[in-house]
């Protein structure tokens, strides 16, 4: 392969990284996550396929324990959250839609969903981010994880 050769194969790959807007928008997922003061964790990494996955898992007596299946990719335009927990939904995977509109923080949405209708990811600052998980009206829970080493 010759230098010219090369440099446009390094170029064509960077055109692509970082004109995916998944990557612009979620790399400050990776890595795993632990819920302040409990054995719950978030884990996310890059995929070969330009998307992001992760899961969600819990250690009980040292051994993990997956609980969710997670994936951000884009799909015709928009990027998708899909969250398979393992015991709801006959451990179907439930899709959200990036809201494009709200660029402070990553909103998922479905409406059309009972609960949550929305995921939304906050970054507080490089080892802290707000998860809210909301139903109607905007009622539900949120909690802080903290980026592990």
């Amino acid at each position: 392969m010759t230098l010219m050769n090369t440099f446009i194969l390094f170029f064509q790959f960077g055109l692509i990284y970082f004109q995916n807007p998944i990557n612009s928008r979620v790399d400050f997922l990776a890595g795993t996550w632990q819920v302040e003061g409990k054995q719950r964790f978030e884990f996310w990494e890059s995929s070969t396929d330009n998307s992001m996955m992760g899961y969600v898992y819990k250690l009980t007596n040292g051994k993990e324990i997956k609980l969710e299946y997670l994936k951000i990719s884009h799909k015709n335009q928009s990027i998708i959250y899909k969250a398979q927990v393992l015991d709801q939904n006959q451990g179907k995977a439930i899709s959200f839609k990036l809201n494009k509109n709200i660029k402070q923080y990553l909103s998922f949405e479905n409406e059309a969903h009972d609960f949550p209708k929305k995921t939304q990811y906050h970054p507080l600052s490089d080892t802290e981010i707000l998860i809210s998980v909301l139903g109607a009206n905007d009622e539900g829970f949120s909690y802080k994880p903290i980026k592990q080493e």
